[in-house]
């Protein structure tokens, strides 16, 4: 019972983190490993660089992942990732001295 009471709790958690692609990721579950084993697993994956997300404040924490309420807050965390990382790139590419 206390197993699919764990599953049940673990199925209704969100977060954003790194996926072994390195790219930016929705996950069910926790980050955290207990005795080796997985508390989360893939939901989504993108094809926004983890790297260039990190190298952004708000994003920084995100090897350790970013909790959402519901897997939509996990989404609009995602697109709010991926607007700032092309606009990043905008302003990068934006004329310079």
């Amino acid at each position: 019972a206390a197993y699919l009471g764990l599953r049940f709790y673990l199925s209704n958690q969100w977060y954003v983190g790194v996926s072994d692609q390195d790219t930016v990721a929705i996950f069910t579950g926790i980050p955290e490993e207990v005795l080796g084993f997985k508390l989360h697993s893939l939901a989504e994956s993108t094809d926004i660089p983890a790297e260039d997300a990190s190298r952004l404040g708000p994003w920084s924490g995100l090897a350790d992942g970013i909790t959402a309420e519901s897997e939509a807050e996990a989404q609009e965390i995602v697109e709010q990732i991926r607007r700032d990382v092309e606009g990043q790139v905008d302003t990068g590419q934006g004329g310079g001295p």
